[in-house]
């Protein structure tokens, strides 16, 4: 019996030894200091982290600034095209995708042969006609164009949509006045007191394209009227109508009976014309050559070559 008890004590301190042996420490403090340790590189290293994404920024961001303020004017105004097609572009798709929902969702279960079908239909209708027209105006530009040619296909487009985007055809773009003094710069070179002795502060016709101001040339003292296009369409063009295709289409792919991607390219061809004023002088030359022998009462103004360009008329 006491040798029994004699085993048991001495492997039961064998164990005990064996256990301390494998362990890193029995010690509390010791336990504690390792936990520690580890805590403090997860810490270290959270806070490298940040560190080093913090001076990255800093740099990144302080070298576009210091590129940015060595920019010409053009180019700045390049870069803030971009950011501004983007946005909208993604007011643009989110016009385009609630009416599609408006669409599917109203129609999920009502056919075509349904009584109610045709009064339901009118209804989507004037609502995406709505917000086309409210898009259209916050987007501007090539937008309001689009829009006033969707007007013109009364022909082709239910009433709702022609009647919902006519309060287009008077919409026009306003700029601000300095402006002026930069397409000037961009077209020939100078300042605006270097052509005209004077040009009117404010613009004496507006349309979605370009302003007509009242001037006075300085070399002729002729009095003009000078027709200037907004001065980031031609910066806006690629990208706003590779977006309203864009959306045409998949509005197209949805709705198989209201496709009008065709109609992007039509109005892409006659508002690469009328982006042209050059072109638009010739015309008004052809016009008055073709007519005025003919139509004694007809009149068209002179176009000034010298002080013409694509954006400058």
């Amino acid at each position: 019996m006491n040798a029994f008890r004699a085993y048991s004590l001495l492997s039961t301190i064998n164990t005990c030894r064996l256990i301390r042996r494998n362990l890193p420490s029995n010690s509390n403090t010791s336990t504690l200091r390792v936990i520690a340790d580890r805590v403090g590189v997860k810490r270290r290293s959270r806070r490298f982290l940040r560190n080093y994404i913090l001076a990255n920024g800093l740099l990144f961001g302080g070298g576009s600034l210091y590129y940015f303020c060595y920019l010409t004017t053009k180019q700045k105004r390049q870069i803030k095209v971009s950011f501004e097609g983007l946005q909208r572009a993604l007011r643009s798709f989110r016009i385009g995708f609630l009416i599609a929902v408006d669409y599917k969702y109203h129609f999920w279960t009502i056919p075509d042969t349904s009584p109610e079908y045709d009064s339901k239909l009118k209804e989507c209708h004037t609502r995406a006609a709505e917000r086309i027209a409210q898009g259209c105006i916050e987007n501007g530009g090539l937008y309001v164009k689009m829009g006033q040619g969707m007007v013109s296909a009364d022909h082709i487009l239910p009433r709702e949509y022609t009647d919902g985007l006519r309060l287009l055809q008077d919409r026009a773009l306003r700029r601000q006045r300095n402006e002026v003094s930069q397409l000037i710069d961009e077209e020939f070179g100078c300042e605006v007191s270097d052509l005209f002795s004077y040009l009117s502060p404010e613009p004496i016709a507006a349309a979605s394209l370009a302003e007509v101001y009242e001037g006075r040339l300085k070399s002729t003292d002729e009095r003009v009227a000078v027709k200037l296009q907004y001065i980031d369409l031609q910066d806006r063009f690629t990208g706003d109508m590779l977006t309203i295709r864009m959306i045409l289409y998949a509005i197209g792919r949805i709705f198989p009976k209201f496709e009008f991607s065709w109609m992007i390219d039509s109005v892409k061809s006659n508002l690469e014309r009328e982006l042209d004023f050059k072109l638009e002088g010739e015309n008004a030359e052809q016009c008055y050559a073709q007519l005025s022998p003919h139509l004694k009462y007809i009149y068209v103004p002179k176009v000034f070559w010298e002080y013409t360009t694509k954006r400058v008329l």
